[in-house]
Formats: C-alpha cells, sequence, structure tokens
C-alpha cells in the first residue's frame, strides 16, 4: 500500500469491516472501530464508527507500540523515558497503513520498528488519553 491516501485506507478499513460483520466495542462500551485515517507529515487524524475524530502525533503512536520489542522498553519510567528519547532522535515521517484481520493496523515507519500491530481499541485509548479531539 505504499503512498496509500486516506480514502484508500478508509476503503481497506470498510472493507475488513464488511467482512467482520462486528462492530469493535472497548471494555467501556466505546466503539473503538476505526472508519478513517488521515495521514499527515507529523501526525494523523483517527476517526471512530461513533463520529468522534482525534488528531494523534507519530511520537505518541510510535512511543506505546505493544510489540514483543518495544513493550518491554516501557515497564518503568526511566526505560520508558530512554525510548521516547529513542524514538524522538529518528525522523518522523509518513508511514505506510495495513490493516491487520478485523481489530487493527499496522504502521510501516522508514526508520524504526514497524512490527506492532494497533488495534481499535489500542488508537481509541491512545487518542482519548494523549491525542487532541477535532
Amino acid at each position: 500500500m505504499s503512498g496509500a491516501n486516506s480514502s484508500g485506507i478508509r476503503g481497506l478499513i470498510y472493507q475488513v469491516e464488511a467482512y467482520a460483520g462486528v462492530r469493535r466495542e472497548g471494555e467501556d462500551g466505546k466503539q473503538c472501530t476505526l472508519t478513517d485515517l488521515e495521514r499527515g507529515s507529523d501526525d494523523c487524524v483517527l476517526r471512530f464508527a461513533d463520529d468522534t475524530a482525534f488528531r494523534v502525533s507519530y511520537l505518541v503512536i510510535r512511543s506505546h507500540c505493544k510489540c514483543a520489542n518495544c513493550k518491554p522498553r516501557q515497564e518503568n519510567e526511566q526505560r520508558r523515558l530512554e525510548f521516547e528519547q529513542e524514538i524522538a532522535r529518528l525522523r518522523i515521517e509518513k508511514p505506510r497503513v495495513q490493516p491487520v484481520g478485523r481489530y487493527g493496523i499496522r504502521f510501516e515507519w522508514p526508520t524504526g520498528c514497524s512490527s506492532g500491530i494497533h488495534s481499535f481499541e489500542h488508537l481509541r485509548f491512545l487518542a482519548e488519553e494523549l491525542g487532541t479531539p477535532i
């Protein structure tokens, strides 16, 4: 999906949802289905099925990766700080995005880790806690 625009991402997400026939809800009952993703140069806009939208920086998404390589580096405050500093030194560029199953997406970064799968629920949490509502 090299260079995919937001309508391409939206189309893929809708295809996944249609195939799945399910709507994702978080533990708190909030609608977590991602319906659109607009990629900018430094951040992205995440839109969810309940018509909420948030602007989230790529730095936030990258520093909260839950893959087997990154998650252990977030276990305590000191390790998290070192991890965030390392990520901040990387060149931040617009990533490619691919849907993963019925529940998430994978960001393919030009530098650093690209193996993390970000569930819609995880992205909703990041958006609400560290993003900006729009």
